[in-house]
């Protein structure tokens, strides 16, 4: 860990690519999802005319919606139809791969009874007001809570579980890739003969999982993908007053639909009082191109920082061995052997890591990511193994038979509100893991505050002089470009 499809199946990247399949990571978030407007544009055979198959889906879902809406509320045929739209809004787990789901997890985040309910009211309530055309169920990420483009990305793979288990049985067979020998469950059914990966990886050795097609990934979901020029259309007052007493205390402006969508409660009370609202958003919708990632470039880094970083171990290999190069020095020194190698490595070069075109820095997870890859290469084969805890933004590393325990936390000057959030991770440091070995690397990055400004706070100077608890890295760097 951090693996990616290329690692876990020893294949040439460049092959996956020719394949048009994703090469993403099997363990940690990637932020890609599915774009269902990019349906028509796939070169995989299998997914040929599916753009229609999810219309279909889901203007069947409306349909059924017009026929509940044609009931009296008191009788039995409107009840069970309610139950049959829930039913048909229900997307079961399915096991994805490099899609911001684990694969230890063997799932996605799927949508159950409450989350379908939940949806079926809203979009009951959309039809109401005049609205029926399917694509709505597209756009539930911009107006119903708790739905965002990852559950979108489980309602499409799910309509098209078929075709994709189709893909990646063909892949599979191409590249000579190794098969599940049983049946993989996935929803209720069993499928043959799915990708594989190997007892070293898979939770569940021996399970399949599918493989996703690049040319239908974005790396925005819709609600983010607006800009500041797609503004509202509204014709009256009323509807003006309105929108901005909910958004903007300027009465006079128009608001954009990213500033609208920002807030799903909002945009969801907006539509139901003016529906107008939704029929010019979906308008825009279909309107607005649909753009698959470039991965060739990876303009948001999503891979970028995993090959900087195996390039860094590679350029700059460390002995962790003893004089005889037949034992591992003790494992204390072994961190910190690594951890002054990687302040070297930022002084290097690396750092150039840290920051967008421009030297504007980028979230410090990318920082987090690329300690840890280079941990990942460092102790192979070593007695230390690594974990990444993406919540805590925390590198654990354990000892695999005595257990001990080591906690890791990077962060960058440049983080907004560093100096509470400094106080907050030494604070929980210290009543979280006083026994364990704690490492705390700063990294002072441009635009950022100066290390010596938030290190020298004299109330956590007294918590770090009281509790040898906590071993720090402070690294100044020197600009490279």
């Amino acid at each position: 860990m951090p693996q990616r499809i290329s690692d876990i199946f020893q294949i040439s990247p460049t092959l996956l690519r020719e394949y048009n399949v994703y090469n993403g990571f099997v363990d940690i978030d990637s932020e890609l999802y599915v774009d269902p407007r990019l349906l028509p544009h796939t070169s995989v055979k299998e997914l040929q005319g599916t753009d229609q198959t999810v219309l279909n889906y889901f203007d069947n879902v409306l349909k059924n919606i017009l026929k509940f809406l044609e009931y009296q509320d008191d009788c039995e045929e409107k009840t069970l139809k309610k139950a049959e739209i829930i039913e048909n809004l229900k997307f079961p787990e399915i096991p994805l791969t490099g899609l911001g789901y684990s694969i230890n997890h063997n799932s996605g985040k799927g949508i159950g009874p409450k989350l379908a309910t939940n949806l079926s009211t809203t979009v009951i309530d959309i039809v109401k007001k005049g609205i029926k055309d399917p694509i709505i169920f597209e756009l539930a990420g911009v107006f119903e809570q708790k739905y965002g483009a990852d559950r979108i990305s489980d309602m499409i793979f799910w309509i098209l579980l078929s075709d994709l288990v189709q893909f990646s049985r063909r892949i599979a067979k191409d590249l000579n890739l190794p098969t599940s020998k049983k049946s993989t469950l996935i929803g209720g059914e069993n499928y043959d003969s799915l990708p594989c990966c190997s007892t070293r990886i898979h939770a569940n050795p021996g399970q399949g999982f599918l493989l996703v097609p690049e040319d239908i990934l974005t790396s925005l979901p819709v609600a983010r993908s607006w800009e500041d020029r797609e503004r509202v259309t509204y014709h009256n007052y009323e509807l003006r007053n309105y929108i901005n007493k909910k958004i903007t205390k300027y009465t006079y402006l128009s608001p954009s639909y990213k500033q609208l969508t920002k807030n799903k409660t909002v945009f969801r009370d907006v539509v139901l009082k003016h529906p107008e609202i939704m029929k010019d958003f979906i308008s825009k919708y279909k309107a607005k191109e649909a753009k698959s990632y470039d991965f060739k470039n990876d303009p948001n880094d999503v891979f970028k920082w995993h090959d900087t970083a195996r390039n860094y171990a590679e350029r700059f290999p460390l002995k962790l061995t003893d004089s005889s190069g037949k034992n591992f020095i003790n494992n204390k020194e072994i961190v910190e052997k690594i951890c002054e190698h990687f302040r070297e490595l930022v002084n290097l070069g690396l750092e150039r890591a840290f920051y967008r075109p421009g030297r504007e820095p980028k979230e410090e997870e990318k920082g987090q990511l690329i300690l840890l890859e280079l941990l990942e290469q460092y102790l192979n084969n070593s007695p230390l193994r690594v974990k990444y805890a993406p919540k805590e933004k925390v590198i654990n590393l354990y000892h695999t038979t005595t257990h001990l325990s080591y906690r890791i936390i990077l962060k960058f000057t440049s983080t907004s509100g560093i100096n509470n959030s400094y106080n907050a991770v030494i604070e929980k440091i210290y009543s979280k893991y006083q026994d364990l070995y704690n490492i705390l690397f700063l990294i002072e990055v441009d635009s950022g505050k100066t290390i010596q400004e938030i290190v020298n706070q004299s109330n956590i100077q007294t918590i770090i002089n009281e509790n040898k608890f906590l071993k720090r890295y402070y690294i100044a760097i020197v600009n490279h470009s």
